[in-house]
């Protein structure tokens, strides 16, 4: 057996200590919550994103894109002012997001998924494959055809004058 420690400074200054055990079984129960938590709180403290949930954050997100979209009157999604940081924010939290998808969290999924179309490389052949590389995960025809296809589909269609394929 033999112990893990994690040590960080909160913005406060408050020091944190956790042990964690690991034996011949494998992580004890507790450290897997703690370590969802330390990362959250380290890529935080990286990249100065504001700890909530990804739900709530593409909610706050999604409402700033909608209103954004209400004022602008793009033509296409693509020409919204978003900055390459706040599009790797997108990625992450949809991600980690459930598929609940409210008019703010789809608004986020499009303008995710056509700045991923819109940064592709000549080479690369598939737009979907893009989008689910982007989100940290492996490709799924199942999760694209049930979830995020239809529901990037209804947002274009909801709010800007496009032809989409069938």
């Amino acid at each position: 057996m033999f112990r893990l420690r994690a040590e960080a400074t909160t913005p406060e200054g408050d020091s944190l200590r956790t042990l964690a055990l690991r034996d011949d079984i494998g992580y004890r129960e507790h450290y897997a919550a703690l370590a969802a938590w330390y990362d959250l709180w380290c890529l935080s403290s990286i990249t100065g994103m504001e700890q909530m949930p990804s739900d709530q954050w593409l909610a706050q997100t999604g409402a700033e894109l909608l209103a954004q979209v209400a004022n602008v009157r793009p033509t296409f999604l693509v020409e919204l002012d978003i900055t390459d940081d706040q599009v790797q924010d997108l990625y992450h939290h949809i991600a980690r997001s459930g598929t609940l998808w409210t008019p703010e969290a789809r608004m986020c999924l499009a303008v995710a998924a056509v700045q991923a179309a819109s940064h592709a490389n000549q080479d690369e052949d598939s737009f979907r494959e893009l989008f689910f590389d982007r989100l940290k995960r492996p490709f799924d025809q199942h999760e694209w055809e049930n979830s995020y296809g239809p529901t990037i589909r209804y947002c274009l269609e909801q709010h800007f004058s496009v032809e989409l394929p069938a």
